[in-house]
């Protein structure tokens, strides 16, 4: 552990953990988070980290754990030891099928590689997506969803907020979505309405118009020329939209008009690149707070290898590399 402060930070407003006992023995402080069933012990730099159920009755071994050396392996011993089937570090495997997903550490990072494989799919092999930044980005990602289970999930991260959910989704029939979020802000104009009375003891309308930067955040989604109406002009921001054919692109920012939008085509079903460091804490989307305890950067790449095949490769750095 690094930063035990930044780490007390994830606790209490990432994962609001249900309490933090310090000094349950010398130099030992612990927390446990009921609701993810997730208990952290740490003496010093180090962190014990306990996941499952009944946890709560294991406070006492997990303490005795991290105070003892004999009972503990070292990271490098760790990685020097990789499971004698592939060679990688860590490796987990469904019982109940072929799917399978390994870790590899390497130091400074983390690479995962994964099969996922069901009878119930049949992905199409190439899709057309919109090129993204290569750079001066905080996070940008995109999805397909072309099978009504993804389709049902993507409905369900809408449902909660005042948009036509209903509407969206049956227009977004192009079953693609993607987001950018880039490092520089944009300025948005806005105007305050009072209403003060005049001389003749009249009620008038006054009309103040301010500025404020706002994140610059893009997104796009494929769907019929009705898609449009249906999207938010206001949610949070103001959105700016621009129409390019099949693909719909909302924006904070008002010179969207202007940009020319390329495409390309892959074989990836999704993709996610987030540089975590620079995630502002004021977004508190709770995963991505909870790895920026101990991250820096991830990106995640979910491709077809067959139509009821998927590979999954991703990377996870931490800290030190920079």
């Amino acid at each position: 552990m690094k930063d035990e402060k930044q780490f007390l930070t994830f606790l209490k407003k990432g994962l609001e953990v249900d309490s933090i006992e310090n000094s349950v023995a010398p130099g030992v402080n612990y927390a446990y988070q009921d609701t993810n069933k997730i208990a952290f012990v740490w003496k010093g730099n180090t962190l014990l980290v306990g996941l499952g159920f009944n946890l709560d009755k294991k406070k006492d071994e997990m303490i005795r754990l991290i105070q003892s050396d004999t009972e503990r392996v070292s990271i490098e011993n760790f990685i020097n030891h990789p499971s004698e089937l592939t060679r990688k570090s860590l490796r987990y495997n469904d019982i109940s099928s072929k799917n399978f997903i390994e870790f590899d550490l390497k130091g400074s990072r983390i690479e995962i590689a994964g099969e996922l494989q069901s009878d119930t799919w049949n992905f199409p092999q190439e899709y057309l997506i919109r090129e993204l930044v290569n750079e001066n980005y905080i996070s940008k990602g995109w999805i397909n969803f072309p099978n009504e289970q993804l389709k049902a999930a993507l409905k369900d991260m809408l449902v909660d907020l005042p948009v036509s959910a209903d509407s969206i989704m049956a227009h977004a029939n192009g079953n693609y979505v993607d987001i950018e979020v880039l490092k520089n802000q944009v300025v948005q104009t806005d105007t305050i309405i009072n209403y003060a009375v005049n001389d003749d003891f009249e009620t008038v309308e006054e009309k103040t118009a301010y500025e404020s930067k706002v994140p610059n955040v893009r997104f796009g989604i494929r769907g019929d020329e009705s898609l449009p109406k249906f999207l938010p002009n206001k949610l949070f921001y103001q959105w700016f939209q621009k129409n390019d054919g099949q693909f719909n692109i909302l924006s904070t920012a008002s010179t969207i008009g202007k940009m020319q939008a390329k495409y390309m085509k892959t074989n990836s079903l999704s993709h996610v690149a987030i540089h975590l460091v620079d995630w502002p804490n004021a977004l508190k989307v709770t995963p991505i707070l909870m790895l920026k305890a101990i991250a820096s950067d991830m990106d995640f790449t979910l491709k077809v290898a067959g139509t009821k095949q998927l590979v999954f490769q991703g990377t996870i750095r931490d800290y030190s590399h920079e």
